[in-house]
């Protein structure tokens, strides 16, 4: 089974592959994707509340996993923007 980082890390990977690919054809779309696997995440942690017990506390767990790694993901690319030569 796997562990939280290694499921962050892997989430990071896919998200920042994904954001790439999408980001080359139109640009605006690249930050847009990632703000919005956030605000879904944030939003699967809400339901996890009302759905309770030990299923809603694995549904937040993994919610919170995909939160960091989207956050993780914004910063590398904004980095990445900041540092690109010009």
């Amino acid at each position: 089974m796997l562990n939280s980082y290694t499921f962050i890390i892997m989430t990071t990977l896919v998200i920042l592959i994904f954001s790439y690919l999408i980001g080359r054809k139109k640009e605006s779309l690249r930050y847009v994707i990632l703000l919005s696997v956030a605000v879904l995440s944030l939003a699967g942690f809400i339901i996890s509340l009302l759905v309770g017990g030990w299923k809603g506390l694995g549904y937040g767990a993994l919610s919170i996993m995909v939160f960091i790694a989207a956050v993780l993901s914004l910063l590398i690319m904004t980095i990445a923007q900041v540092m690109k030569p010009r």
